[in-house]
């Protein structure tokens, strides 16, 4: 299990709007402090920078997880493909039959791939799940299928997809 805290820094100048990821913010000073919000002078004018502080852990996902998973997925979808996929078949979505193949996934005996979880305040905002290729021309001891990785939507844009890509990569290395 990994602990994180990501920093997102929004601010507007003028008419445009800028975001400045954790490093960046570490680069500039901003990161670490406790306060949600910092005025930058410049020569042009005085620019408030509010913070978005996430803290999260990520796991590997267990079969209680099912609703939480499905509940991101569910929303996600719903935000993400708004616009993309016609309205009727994202209307035609319900939470129940989601969870339900998520209860299915994760109560196999010996499951084809591994899921994990990205956890803020005991609450499931992320998950994303791995296996095998299924490509036969692939080495199958070096080559993995990311299935999926969804972020919840009001957790979009603040490292949290970027620390789970990360994590299931290295686990998915130490498999072999």
């Amino acid at each position: 299990m990994k602990s994180f805290q990501t920093w997102t820094l929004r601010f507007s100048h003028g008419s445009k709007d800028y975001r400045l990821e954790s490093l960046r913010a570490h680069e500039l000073g901003f990161a670490g402090r406790k306060t949600r919000c910092f005025y930058v002078n410049s020569l042009l004018s005085t620019i408030l920078i509010s913070t978005m502080v996430t803290n999260f852990m990520i796991r590997e996902a267990e079969f209680d997880d099912a609703p939480g998973i499905a509940r991101v997925s569910y929303l996600t979808w719903l935000h993400a493909y708004r616009g993309i996929i016609p309205d009727t078949e994202l209307d035609s979505l319900n939470l129940e039959s989601v969870t339900d193949k998520w209860v299915q996934i994760l109560s196999l005996a010996s499951p084809s791939g591994s899921t994990f979880v990205a956890i803020n305040d005991e609450s499931i905002i992320a998950y994303s799940r791995f296996y095998p290729s299924a490509d036969s021309d692939d080495d199958q001891d070096r080559v993995a299928t990311i299935g999926s990785i969804y972020v919840h939507p009001d957790f979009q844009h603040h490292g949290v997809g970027r620390a789970l890509m990360e994590e299931i990569l290295k686990v998915a290395k130490n498999q072999g």
